[in-house]
C-alpha cells in the first residue's frame, strides 16, 4: 500500500507536514474526487474525523477542512478548499461516506455552505427555530438581543 504522501505526490499536489499532520489545499472542483481515490486506495482505513468550516470574510470566503485519520499510518490529513461567501456551493461525499452527513449537515445549518448531493440537509438541525433563516456562524450575522 502506498503511502499518503505518495498519493499527493502522484496527483501533484502540494502539502505540509507536522507532527502526524498533513495539510495539503486544493480546489473545491477535486474534493470529490480526491477523497474518492483516497477512499479507493486506502480500502477504507480511513476514518472522516470530522468537517469543519471557517467564515474569513476580509477574504470573502469560507474555508471548509475535511479531517481523515489513516489507521495504519497514524496520521491526520486535512483538506483545505476554499469556497467563495456568495457562492457556497461543494459537493456532497455522504455518497462515498456516509458518515459526513452530519458534518455536512452542522455547516449548512451554521454557515450555509449547500452541499450539493446532500438530500438530508435541512434547517434547524442545530440552531434553535427562532433562527431558523439565518446562518449563526457567519461573521456578518448580528442577533437581536442587546
Amino acid at each position: 500500500m502506498s503511502s499518503i504522501k505518495d498519493f499527493l505526490i502522484e496527483k501533484k499536489l502540494e502539502f505540509s507536514e507536522k507532527e502526524n499532520r498533513i495539510i495539503v489545499s486544493i480546489p473545491k472542483e477535486r474534493i470529490k474526487d480526491t477523497i474518492k481515490e483516497l477512499w479507493n486506495r486506502f480500502n477504507n482505513k480511513m476514518y472522516l474525523a470530522t468537517i469543519t468550516g471557517i467564515d474569513y470574510i476580509e477574504q470573502n470566503i469560507f474555508e471548509i477542512d475535511y479531517e481523515i485519520w489513516f489507521y495504519d499510518y497514524k496520521t491526520l490529513l486535512i483538506i483545505k478548499t476554499d469556497i467563495p461567501r456568495d457562492q457556497p456551493f461543494l459537493d456532497s461525499i455522504i455518497d462515498i461516506i456516509p458518515g459526513a452527513i452530519p458534518y455536512e449537515q452542522e455547516i449548512y445549518d451554521l454557515l450555509g455552505v449547500e452541499f450539493k448531493g446532500n438530500k438530508y440537509l435541512r434547517k434547524g438541525f442545530f440552531v434553535p427555530s427562532s433562527i431558523i433563516n439565518v446562518c449563526p456562524l457567519r461573521k456578518d450575522w448580528q442577533s437581536d438581543k442587546k
